[in-house]
C-alpha cells in the first residue's frame, strides 16, 4: 500500500491497509470533494503507534494534499 509501517502487529495489517485503501478510493471517486465541497486530507492515526500517522496519512492522500499537516507535524517535532 505504500505505507512503511513495519512496526505494526501482524493482526493490524489488514485493518491499516483497508483504512488507507478506503481513503484513497474516497479521493479517487471524488466523494470527499463532492460531500465536503473541496478536497480535504484524510488523517489516519493510531494512538498505540505514535509517529505512524505521518506515513499512513501520506499513503492515504493524493500528493501535495497533506503539506499543511506535515508542516504541523514538523513544528510539533513529530517528524
Amino acid at each position: 500500500m505504500g505505507c512503511s509501517c513495519d512496526d505494526r502487529p501482524t493482526g493490524d495489517l489488514p485493518l491499516c491497509d483497508a483504512v488507507i485503501d478506503l481513503a484513497r478510493h474516497l479521493h479517487a471517486d471524488g466523494v470527499i470533494e463532492r460531500v465536503l465541497g473541496r478536497p480535504l486530507p484524510v488523517v489516519v492515526f493510531d494512538v498505540a503507534r505514535p509517529g505512524w500517522e505521518a506515513h499512513a496519512t501520506e499513503a492515504a492522500n493524493p500528493p501535495g494534499l497533506i503539506e499543511d499537516f506535515k508542516a504541523w507535524l514538523r513544528a510539533a517535532g513529530e517528524i
